[in-house]
């Protein structure tokens, strides 16, 4: 460090220093952080390194794990946003638009109770992933009401080999007018799981759309898996599926009927509420010598009204 780059009380910016011990004069003295916004974060610096955030309105500090066992910023503290004296209330935004991995595995067992106060919602296109060994509450209105309560999940919630408790589960439902002549139905997956469909007038094959298929072979993350989907609709006609499956518009199979096979359609009366339930799963069939993997689905099919 040249001496010559310090005049009175100004430094260059250019200027170096390794300081052992920093004291100041004054008692009303005070040391003024780098500041800037999110975006001008420097990369590619030491551990430990502080600036102010300007549009958080926080310190910051740059760790080797910020908090995803990877380097990063993070706010001094970790405390998050708070209000009043001491942090006494304590706030979180509504909306979660990044990919959280809560798992106490890797970061250790104080992220073993995760919690936010609700109503909150994941947005599309990002996941909140609850790792063996990790509890996720979203906090409600009332002292019990907690475990997911007022979560709505736009993205992916995967508790793995969790358990997901709730008071009570509200779908989207997609409801839409065929046009009297259609021979299909479709299902999207990434849309709703339940659909009503209005002016059916001709028996149907069931193509259910965007399911997650990248991963489907034996041992692979999206095999052994199942899916629950409902099919509602006012039967004026005496209409039933035809049995005929689709996944994502590939190739036909055929689902399994409750009781043996496809209802007797002459023995339907018209002008009944008509609901179909189609269980879906991907799966491993176990084989003497061999295992094959494949799609199977059961299709149940009840009529309502008086």
């Amino acid at each position: 460090m040249a001496l010559t780059k310090i005049s009175g009380n100004q430094i260059s910016p250019t200027t170096e220093a390794i300081i052992t011990n920093l004291s100041f004069l004054n008692q009303d003295s005070v040391l003024t952080l780098p500041s800037g916004t999110t975006a001008n974060q420097p990369t590619g610096i030491s551990f430990g390194t502080l600036r102010y955030n300007t549009e958080d309105d926080a310190a910051e500090i740059y760790l080797a794990d910020a908090g995803q066992g990877s380097p990063g910023w993070t706010d001094v503290g970790g405390g998050g946003t708070s209000l009043g004296n001491k942090g006494i209330i304590r706030c979180n935004s509504d909306v979660i638009n990044e990919n959280i991995d809560i798992d106490p595995g890797t970061l250790g067992d104080e992220y073993t109770n995760a919690f936010c106060a609700g109503p909150i919602e994941v947005s599309q296109g990002y996941e909140v992933t609850v790792r063996n060994g990790a509890n996720f509450y979203v906090l409600g209105e009332q002292p019990a009401d907690t475990s997911f309560t007022n979560l709505t999940v736009f993205g992916t919630l995967n508790t793995h080999n969790g358990r997901l408790d709730t008071a009570a589960i509200r779908e989207n439902l997609r409801s839409y007018r065929a046009a009297g002549t259609d021979t299909e139905i479709t299902i999207d997956y990434s849309n709703a799981s339940a659909v009503y469909v209005s002016n059916i007038g001709a028996n149907f094959s069931i193509n259910i759309t965007n399911l997650p298929t990248s991963a489907i072979g034996e041992g692979q993350a999206d095999n052994n898996k199942a899916f629950a989907f409902t099919i509602m609709y006012y039967n004026s006609g005496n209409v039933i599926p035809t049995g005929t499956i689709k996944i994502d518009g590939g190739s036909n199979f055929n689902a399994v009927w409750q009781g043996g096979g496809a209802p007797n359609q002459s023995q339907l009366q018209a002008n009944k509420y008509a609901v179909v339930g189609v269980a879906l799963i991907r799966h491993t069939e176990y084989g003497a010598s061999s295992n094959s993997t494949g799609w199977k689905c059961f299709l149940q099919f009840n009529e309502y009204g008086t």
